[in-house]
């Protein structure tokens, strides 16, 4: 059984067949007003940010920060850290 990948070369699956579009390609499309070529990921993916705030986040936590305190001090949002928190509960960093 294969897999189609999206049309605009991000590797994820497609979810609208039809348009050969992955979920975040097609509301990124959309948001720009359906343009002939879908637009490229701001970021192209994740390129280690994340894992670096997570550690980031864990420190503050052992420094014994609030996590509205850390938050502000990363500038992410609280459901940022909420995620965080979930990664780190599961062991992801």
């Amino acid at each position: 059984m294969s897999t189609d990948l999206c049309r605009c070369g991000c590797g994820r699956p497609v979810k609208y067949p039809r348009l050969r579009l992955a979920d975040a390609c097609y509301k990124r499309w959309s948001y720009r007003g359906f343009p002939q070529d879908v637009p490229p990921a701001e970021h192209g993916g994740n390129d280690g940010r994340r894992s670096e705030r997570l550690e980031d986040y864990r420190e503050l936590r052992e420094w014994r920060q609030t996590p509205e305190a850390a938050a502000a001090r990363l500038g992410v949002r609280p459901s940022t850290i909420r995620r965080y928190e979930r990664a780190l509960e599961a062991g992801a960093a």
